[in-house]
C-alpha cells in the first residue's frame, strides 16, 4: 500500500524530531517541520539560530523514509538560507 502525502509528512516530523533531540549532544540547536506546499514536501528548518529550506518534487512512490534521508543528506544551509 503506498503510503499517503500526510502520512511521508508524519512520519518525516517524528524523524526530524529525534534527529535536533539527537543533534544536542554536538552543539547543534535546531529545529523543523515539514508540509505540504504547491505539491512539494518542504521542510523548514533552523540550526543554531539560521533558518533554511529544502523542498523536494519527487517523493511518490518512494520507501517512507525516503524524503528525511534526502534531507539529511542533501540539505545545507549554505544553500538553503533563508533571509
Amino acid at each position: 500500500m503506498k503510503a499517503t502525502a500526510q502520512e511521508v509528512i508524519t512520519y518525516t516530523n517524528e524523524k526530524l524530531n529525534d534527529w535536533y533531540k539527537k543533534a544536542k549532544e554536538y552543539g547543534v540547536n535546531g529545529v523543523a517541520i515539514a508540509f505540504l506546499h504547491n505539491n512539494q514536501i518542504v521542510i523548514d528548518y533552523s540550526e543554531n539560530g539560521v533558518n533554511g529550506r529544502f523542498s523536494l518534487d519527487h517523493y511518490e512512490d518512494e520507501a517512507m523514509d525516503y524524503v528525511f534521508n534526502v534531507w539529511s543528506e542533501e540539505a545545507d544551509l549554505q544553500v538553503d538560507k533563508v533571509f
